[in-house]
């Protein structure tokens, strides 16, 4: 008798907990940023100003990601042996700055809302609508790369979001700094 009531208790606890999504195969934000060009290059003109060539970002959430909107960045700049190329705070912050969304990496051929466990639910990989030029390049890292050609500067971008299911997470992203744009 004891065997029967602990087996029903193991599959209500096993209900409750499928019933709360905790068994729900998709817990990971697993999404990365591409950049279009693959690097942020600068020109300079005629009049030796420095021009910033535009750029796109595109998320992609990999299949069975958790989708989630894009909060904001940070961005510091290093050369090529680490060292912030900015004195002081090197990074540039923009938290809370922006509201764009990332699908979660499943579709579903009917069901609407499409989630995980859906019957018609399959994994695959989604990418966001593109968003164009809202990471900046500051003058003192084009400077820097014209005057150190070879200084290979990079921006470790870290990206914060809050997934659909409402945590709040972050990845970051490296991204080169090229004169001319590559």
């Amino acid at each position: 008798m004891k065997r029967i009531a602990t087996a029903g208790l193991g599959v209500a606890l096993l209900l409750v907990v499928a019933g709360c999504g905790l068994l729900d195969p998709v817990q990971q934000f697993d999404v990365r940023a591409d950049f279009t060009p693959t690097a942020l290059g600068f020109e300079v003109d005629d009049d030796g100003g420095i021009e910033v060539a535009s750029h796109s970002v595109v998320f992609h959430a990999r299949a069975g990601s958790l989708g989630g909107v894009i909060t904001g960045y940070e961005i510091e700049y290093l050369d090529a042996s680490g060292n912030p190329i900015i004195a002081g705070d090197s990074a540039l912050y923009s938290r809370g700055s922006l509201a764009h969304p990332v699908p979660a990496g499943v579709q579903c051929a009917e069901s609407d809302p499409c989630r995980v466990t859906s019957s018609d639910s399959t994994f695959v990989e989604r990418l966001s609508e593109p968003r164009d030029n809202f990471i900046s390049l500051p003058g003192e890292v084009a400077i820097e790369q014209l005057m150190n050609p070879t200084t290979g500067a990079r921006g470790i971008v870290t990206f914060y979001a809050t997934t659909h299911n409402g945590s709040d997470v972050s990845f970051d992203q490296e991204i080169a700094v090229t004169f001319p744009v590559d």
